[in-house]
Protein backbone atom coordinates (compact mmCIF):
# COMPACT_ATOMS: atom_id res chain seq x y z
CA UNK A 1 0.00 0.00 0.00
CA UNK A 2 1.23 3.31 -0.99
CA UNK A 3 1.16 6.52 1.70
CA UNK A 4 -0.89 8.93 0.70
CA UNK A 5 0.63 12.07 -0.85
CA UNK A 6 1.19 15.35 0.44
CA UNK A 7 0.54 18.30 -1.27
CA UNK A 8 0.56 22.39 -1.00
CA UNK A 9 2.59 22.11 2.27
CA UNK A 10 0.54 19.87 4.13
CA UNK A 11 -2.92 21.50 3.52
CA UNK A 12 -4.37 18.27 2.02
CA UNK A 13 -3.45 14.65 1.12
CA UNK A 14 -4.69 12.46 -1.69
CA UNK A 15 -4.64 9.07 -1.46
CA UNK A 16 -5.50 6.34 -3.79
CA UNK A 17 -8.12 4.02 -3.26
CA UNK A 18 -10.36 1.08 -4.46
CA UNK A 19 -12.48 3.20 -5.66
CA UNK A 20 -10.69 6.11 -6.96
CA UNK A 21 -8.74 9.27 -5.18
CA UNK A 22 -9.37 11.05 -2.01
CA UNK A 23 -8.42 13.88 -0.76
CA UNK A 24 -8.19 14.61 2.82
CA UNK A 25 -8.07 18.16 4.80
CA UNK A 26 -5.49 18.20 7.68
CA UNK A 27 -7.91 17.01 10.24
CA UNK A 28 -8.62 14.03 7.91
CA UNK A 29 -12.16 14.70 6.67
CA UNK A 30 -13.02 13.81 2.97
CA UNK A 31 -13.08 16.70 0.47
CA UNK A 32 -12.94 15.13 -3.25
CA UNK A 33 -13.27 11.51 -4.74
CA UNK A 34 -12.09 11.14 -8.19
CA UNK A 35 -11.31 8.47 -10.77
CA UNK A 36 -8.24 10.78 -11.64
CA UNK A 37 -5.70 11.87 -9.07
CA UNK A 38 -4.98 15.35 -11.23
CA UNK A 39 -8.11 15.83 -11.08
CA UNK A 40 -8.79 14.89 -7.32
CA UNK A 41 -6.03 17.85 -6.68
CA UNK A 42 -7.11 20.81 -9.22
CA UNK A 43 -10.72 20.46 -7.42
CA UNK A 44 -9.62 20.07 -4.01
CA UNK A 45 -7.17 22.91 -4.43
CA UNK A 46 -10.29 25.01 -5.43
CA UNK A 47 -12.19 23.92 -2.87
CA UNK A 48 -10.22 24.81 -0.62
CA UNK A 49 -9.50 28.23 -2.34
CA UNK A 50 -13.25 28.99 -2.40
CA UNK A 51 -13.19 27.80 1.60
CA UNK A 52 -10.60 30.42 2.38
CA UNK A 53 -12.24 33.01 0.03
CA UNK A 54 -15.75 32.66 1.81
CA UNK A 55 -17.21 31.93 -1.44
CA UNK A 56 -18.31 28.00 -0.12
CA UNK A 57 -19.72 28.18 2.74
CA UNK A 58 -18.92 25.34 5.45
CA UNK A 59 -21.50 22.48 4.95
CA UNK A 60 -22.83 23.71 1.54
CA UNK A 61 -23.26 21.89 -1.43
CA UNK A 62 -24.08 22.09 -5.24
CA UNK A 63 -27.01 19.67 -5.65
CA UNK A 64 -27.60 19.04 -9.59
CA UNK A 65 -29.83 16.64 -10.35
CA UNK A 66 -32.40 16.29 -7.44
CA UNK A 67 -33.77 13.19 -8.99
CA UNK A 68 -37.29 14.01 -8.29
CA UNK A 69 -40.48 13.29 -10.44
CA UNK A 70 -43.21 15.75 -10.44
CA UNK A 71 -46.79 14.88 -11.44
CA UNK A 72 -48.39 11.63 -11.04
CA UNK A 73 -46.39 8.11 -12.38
Amino acid sequence: MTPAKVYDEGAFTVDKGEWGYQSFDRDGNKIILSLEEDQCVYWTRRWLKAQQDGEWPEGSGRVVNKGIVGGKL
